[in-house]
């Protein structure tokens, strides 16, 4: 290399005692367009530092606990997480799979937000006005915006609306619908979750307390999302405008303290039975908790209030 030429001849003739020579083969050095470029880089990093400017808004910091006795619950599996960091802040049996029932409606959101616009009218097959289960009162035929359906997907669980989002995407067959489910479970890294349906009445769609975590986490990030599980009270109407759908939240708890609670969604079959996911705010910060296997309603709520106080109360968020 003509640069390491230099460097040992400059050191050559200093030893000799002949500093003009050696001042010619510095220079000679320092001319040399390797060094040049050497020098630029050099510099262009040493502005890259002087630069740099810490913003601590952009370093994900985890809440500090308190460690307070942790509540006992009725429910299978749960968990409470920290949606910016993803660590759970509460947990039994986290990782355990468990049938979703109708919390598998989250994913069908998601996907039908990928594949749909709001306005988008669709067609209500036969297969979805006449499934089992929980529904909205849709009729073969019936024409309904992506929109309305989505209300009564989330707000009254309605297996009808979520077999017609899935049938109208490939000619009135779920198949490719559940298909894009799954490789969503997967681009979000899911190692438990499955799913057989759209809609939760199979027992094969199954995930662990902690991914649903994750999914709901994914789901909240749309404002659309948000806005449609954060209401209480809404009637979806025909696109022909000649039938209304009156619907009325499943969410108890959305409507006990609508200020604390801020979305969610009920689940329950004979294999899970009854499940809850929901996002909860307090004092700016918010967290996602879900319950697994409750026997009741009124346990299934009991046993979220209880892991959603505690981990406000056990945790503190620094601001």
């Amino acid at each position: 290399m003509e640069i390491s030429f230099f460097i040992a001849a400059a050191l050559f003739f200093q030893l000799l005692g002949v500093p003009s020579l050696q001042n010619k083969m510095e220079n000679k050095f320092k001319n040399s367009p390797d060094f040049q470029v050497a020098n630029g880089q050099a510099e262009e990093s040493r502005q890259e530092i002087l630069n740099f400017k810490f913003n601590p808004a952009t370093v994900a910091v985890a809440p500090t606990p308190k460690n307070l006795k942790e509540p006992r619950l009725s429910a299978v599996s749960a968990v409470v997480i920290d949606p910016v960091t993803g660590n759970a802040l509460f947990a039994k049996d986290k990782d355990a799979p468990h049938p979703l029932a109708s919390t598998t409606k989250v994913m069908t959101a998601i996907t039908a937000f990928e594949a749909y616009d709001l306005k988008d009218i669709i067609t209500v097959s036969g297969k979805a006005s006449y499934i089992d289960g929980t529904d909205m009162h849709l009729t073969y035929g019936e024409t309904m915006t992506f929109k309305d359906l989505l209300y009564g997907m989330m707000l009254v669980s309605a297996n009808d609306a979520a077999e017609a989002l899935a049938d109208y995407y490939d000619e009135n067959h779920a198949t490719k619908f559940v298909a894009l489910m799954n490789e969503n479970a997967k681009s979000f890294g899911l190692s438990k979750t499955k799913y057989v349906d759209p809609t939760g009445l199979d027992g094969g769609n199954e995930s662990s307390a902690y991914e649903l975590a994750l999914i709901f986490r994914e789901a909240v990030k749309n404002q659309n999302f948000v806005r449609i599980v954060n209401t209480q009270t809404y009637t979806s109407v025909s696109a022909d405008g000649r039938k209304g759908h009156p619907l009325s939240t499943s969410n108890r708890l959305l409507k006990e303290q609508p200020g604390l609670y801020i979305g969610g969604k009920t689940g329950y079959n004979n294999e899970g039975n009854h499940n809850l996911v929901v996002e909860a705010s307090y004092n700016g910060h918010k967290i996602i908790g879900v319950v697994f296997g409750c026997g009741s309603y009124d346990i299934l709520f009991n046993d979220m209030r209880k892991i959603i106080n505690w981990t406000f109360d056990n945790y503190t968020w620094e601001d």
